[in-house]
């Protein structure tokens, strides 16, 4: 039951989060992804600027249940995206998402592929170093990766 409650604390620290920087009009957080784990709340993906980078964390740390925020956050330097590079991005990352499924490994299925501009982000909770290095080489095998960002935790 303990744990029961633990994960609901998590998840409505999580959900509060995503509300806040829904309704923050200078932070385009739809390519921000929350992950929360014993009150350490972590922002990665991509922003548009430095500044919303830091604007997102300080939004965060002020979330009640929230003791500290780790920003892997990461600047898009492509100030213009075309409808061209949203549907690369998207064939890039369900190549990646679909190579890590087929591994045997458990644990790929909890790593998220976010991609803008042919740079990939990897984040969520690996079980072993040699996955996270396993994950990345996968992602650099795709056609039209530039590079990727391994943003990957290993869990205790």
């Amino acid at each position: 039951m303990q744990q029961l409650g633990a994960y609901m604390d998590e998840s409505s620290i999580t959900a509060k989060v995503k509300t806040a920087l829904l309704d923050h009009d200078e932070i385009k957080s739809r390519d921000i992804t929350v992950e929360t784990h014993e009150g350490v709340v972590t922002l990665s993906g991509f922003v548009a600027s430095q500044q919303q980078a830091a604007e997102a964390v300080a939004l965060t740390e002020k979330i009640a249940g929230v003791k500290s925020v780790t920003d892997k956050l990461h600047v898009n330097d492509s100030a213009q995206t075309s409808i061209q590079d949203y549907v690369d991005d998207a064939a890039i990352t369900s190549q990646i998402k679909g190579k890590l499924l087929r591994e045997e490994m458990t644990g790929m299925r909890r790593v998220r592929v976010e991609t803008s501009n042919g740079i990939v982000l990897l984040s969520g909770r690996v079980p072993s170093p040699s996955m996270s290095a396993k994950a990345a080489a996968l992602a650099k095998t795709v056609d039209g990766v530039k590079s990727v960002k391994n943003d990957l935790t290993i869990e205790p």
